[in-house]
This record gives C-alpha cells, sequence and structure tokens, in this order.
C-alpha cells in the first residue's frame, strides 16, 4: 500500500561540531557598528558559536532567500514560496505576484527586496536582504517564506533580521508548522538578530520563517535565510528515527528513510497486521496511522544516548476509563534508562515525559494537562542535565536529570510501553515520529 508522500527532517547537529549545543544566535548592532550585545540563546539551548551565522550566502549555497527573488512565484529555482501564515488553521496562503513584490491579502503584509528599495532604514543595514513589511498591527496572519529542500542532504539555515524602528517583531524559524519550533527570536529596533542551525533534510521539507508584529507600529524588516550545505558532513549527520507513516510495504510495515530500519505493525495476540492510514494533523503531512488497543508499531534497534536526544511525534487520542496510555516507550526498566511518553486519564488529563537516570537508578517523571480528542505536537528533550517536555511547541514542565551513557537494550515501540508487554495500550492516531541527537527548542 503506497500514501502519498510529504516531507520529513531527519535530524540535527551543531554547526560548530559539538554535540551539547545546536545553536549558533546573536543580537547586536547592525553591521559596521559594532557587537557589544550578549550571545542570545534560542529557548533550550545552550548558546552556539555566533561567529558562524554568515552575512552572505556561503561558497556552499543551495539557495538564498532574497538572491533567489525574481518577482516569481517560487523564485529562480522553484525552492521557495512566500506566503501569509495561518498558525490557528496551520495554512499557507500564497501571496499575490506583483511587480517585483509579493501582497498578501491582510493590509501591509507584502514581501519585496532591498535591491528594490535600497532607501528604505532598514535595507541600509542589509542591503542584500529581502524586505518584508507585516500589517501595522497584529493580525494573526503574518507574512512568511518557506523554502522547499530540493534533495536529501545536511543542510545549514542561516538568517539574520534588522528593524530600524517601531515595535519588536517575533522572528520564528519552524519546520512544517510553528509547533515543530527551530529557533524563536525578538528583532528589535536597531539591533541585529542573527541565527544559526544544521540538520538533515530530505528532498521536499518545508522550512519556514514567519515575521510576527508583536504590537502596533511594526515597521519593514530586512530579512536574510541563506541555505547551505555545510562543509565535511555527509547525510544522514544525527537522525536516529524517523516514520512519516506515509508510505507502506507490503507487509504492513514502515522503513525509516535515515537508516532503513523497519517498523514492524504488531497484534498482541495474531502478530503482524496491516494498519489503516489516518487523517494527519494538516495536509502537508500526507498521512498519519491508527493504532488500535492492543497493537503497536516497533522497532528493535537500540537509541544512543552519548549525547542529548530530543524525540517528538503528533498524538491524537480519547482517552477512556483509568488506563494509562503509552504513544513512545523506549524505557529499559532493567537499567532505567530511556525515555517514554505517557498519558494518563483524570480531570483534567496529563501528559507524562520519563526518563532514567543513572545517578538515582529510577525514572524521572515529568508532566502536565493535556488535550485530548485533537492533534497535539509532543517533543520530549533528554538533554544532558535536563529533561524537558513540550506540548504545542512550548515547554510545559521540565527537571533535572544527571546525563544518559548507557546502551539502553531495547527499541521504540509505538502505541506501548516496552516495559510492560501488553500494558500501556494505545488507541489513536499517530504522526512523524522523530528521533534524532541533540537538543531541540522550545518556545518558554
Amino acid at each position: 500500500m503506497v500514501l502519498p508522500r510529504r516531507s520529513v527532517v531527519l535530524g540535527l547537529v551543531l554547526i560548530a561540531g559539538c554535540s551539547e549545543s545546536l545553536f549558533g544566535a546573536r543580537g547586536g548592532s547592525p553591521p559596521g557598528q559594532g557587537n557589544d550585545a550578549a550571545s542570545n540563546d534560542a529557548a533550550g539551548s545552550d548558546s552556539g558559536d555566533a561567529g558562524n551565522v554568515p552575512m552572505s550566502c556561503p561558497g556552499t549555497c543551495i539557495a538564498d532567500a532574497a538572491g533567489d527573488f525574481d518577482g516569481t512565484a517560487r523564485g529562480k529555482n522553484n525552492d521557495w514560496r512566500y506566503v501569509e501564515d495561518h498558525p490557528s488553521t496551520r495554512t499557507w496562503v500564497p501571496m499575490t505576484v506583483g511587480t517585483n513584490v509579493m501582497t498578501g491579502a491582510v493590509s501591509g503584509s507584502r514581501i519585496t527586496t532591498c535591491a528594490t528599495n535600497p532607501t528604505i532604514p532598514a535595507c541600509l543595514s542589509l542591503p542584500t536582504a529581502l524586505l518584508v513589511s507585516p500589517a501595522s498591527s497584529p493580525t494573526g496572519v503574518d507574512p512568511a517564506i518557506e523554502f522547499t529542500a530540493p534533495a536529501n542532504q545536511v543542510i545549514q539555515l542561516s538568517l539574520n533580521a534588522f528593524t530600524a524602528s517601531g515595535t519588536a517583531q517575533t522572528i520564528r524559524l519552524y519546520r512544517s508548522s510553528r509547533e515543530d519550533v527551530l529557533f524563536t527570536g525578538t528583532a528589535t529596533a536597531g539591533t541585529l538578530l542573527s541565527h544559526a542551525i544544521t540538520l538533515d533534510a530530505l528532498a521536499g521539507d518545508r522550512f519556514l520563517v514567519a515575521v510576527v508584529p508583536a504590537g502596533a507600529g511594526a515597521t519593514d524588516l530586512a530579512l536574510q535565510l541563506f541555505v547551505s550545505a555545510p562543509p565535511g558532513t555527509s547525510f544522514p549527520a544525527a537522525c536516529q528515527r524517523v516514520v512519516s507513516f506515509d508510505t507502506m510495504d507490503g507487509f504492513g510495515g514502515f522503513s525509516d528513510p535515515c537508516h532503513g530500519y523497519r517498523f514492524s505493525s504488531l497484534s498482541d495476540t495474531t502478530g503482524p497486521i496491516t494498519p489503516a492510514a489516518g487523517t494527519p494533523p494538516f495536509s502537508q503531512l500526507g498521512m498519519s496511522v491508527t493504532i488500535a488497543s492492543g497493537t503497536s508499531i516497533e522497532n528493535a534497534s537500540t537509541i544512543d544516548y552519548g549525547s542529548d536526544v530530543t524525540a517528538q511525534l503528533w498524538v491524537n487520542t480519547a482517552l477512556s476509563g483509568t488506563s494509562v496510555a503509552w504513544p513512545l516507550s523506549n524505557r529499559d526498566v532493567n537499567i532505567k534508562g530511556g525515555v517514554g511518553i505517557k498519558l494518563v486519564p483524570g480531570t483534567p488529563p496529563t501528559i507524562h515525559a520519563v526518563a532514567g537516570d543513572p545517578q538515582t537508578s529510577s525514572f524521572i517523571d515529568v508532566s502536565a494537562p493535556f488535550t485530548t480528542s485533537s492533534w497535539q505536537f509532543v517533543r520530549v528533550v533528554r538533554a544532558r542535565n535536563n529533561l524537558s517536555l513540550c506540548v504545542q511547541g512550548r515547554r510545559v514542565a521540565s527537571a533535572g536529570i544527571s546525563p544518559e551513557d548507557r546502551t539502553v537494550n531495547v527499541g521504540v515501540w509505538l502505541g506501548k510501553d516496552t516495559a510492560g508487554g501488553s500494558l500501556g495500550a494505545f488507541s489513536g492516531l499517530i504522526d512523524d515520529l522523530r528521533v534524532m541527537t541533540g537538543a531541540l527548542p522550545c518556545d518558554p
């Protein structure tokens, strides 16, 4: 059975090669005017090497948002779109093509270039940037640029943003939808905001930068986004597991495109099964998978906890009775290692991130209220000294934890707990599983 393919992002690596931190970000004066401000960390991350954020597309350039802008709907190489981002509905509406300008339906929303508007104050500092004009007051609909990866490879995304005056503007860099946040920063008047992240991508992946006014009075913003191939890196670099659930093999299983690992669909009583496809959180994600109570999707290969690990997926379930449900488990109860995500019925229902702590020989458990019967994006970050639980792109719980450097002798199960056999059965929809080396951020 073959279902429509959609994009997946596979993993992430640090610009400077350190596995402990993923991001390079800085806030400072405009180019040529000094930079005395302290580095701005991405939410939930250590600060990266600010000097690695380029001011022009590197020699390994794949795409340049401003350089590729040619007045057409998708840019020079068909890699871009210029859209109005509707986060409440997870839709992206193409802007109207004009003469060297893209115009949104919201009054004042448009995208053009500094090359054709060199005297605009924001362009004086970033003359080779795009010129993004948000609505004068927040509307919940924001101008955004979207890059579609043309090939399977490791890419570096580098952005610079500058506004000369007016209200601060939030810059959101994300994959697929805002819940899957890669970076959130604030461009304040007169201060350059810069950021870079390196990650694994597949052909067709969507990366977006949205410009969100913090209040009335936002003015033009100069925006650079460069996509380049970091020298000396090979694909995949940090992906440990990815399953999109779009394409099923002839035996009801799914293949991980990072390493070719197979996820088998199993019934507790009858063995291999063919699961049903489901509706995804939004159309660009293709298809989800339905996991019925008493069934699971499993892979036996172990996860490497030698560095930070991020595990994430979309979940949609209606809890019933008093039974705890495990959408994901990689727990090794023998050594008290690995991670898991469990859902507990109650008023309200709660979601828990569970991770083994070598120092205490126990599982650390952090929790928060959870919304059932709708799609929720869940991210668990098991960093060296911290466990974070994020829902819908926001950190909802965290706790200190000691580093996990041991081998966890179990694989990844979806739909029940590896430690409980048929216990912890989950019933609902799951989509877009990713497990990767590195600590992705969440909004506070």
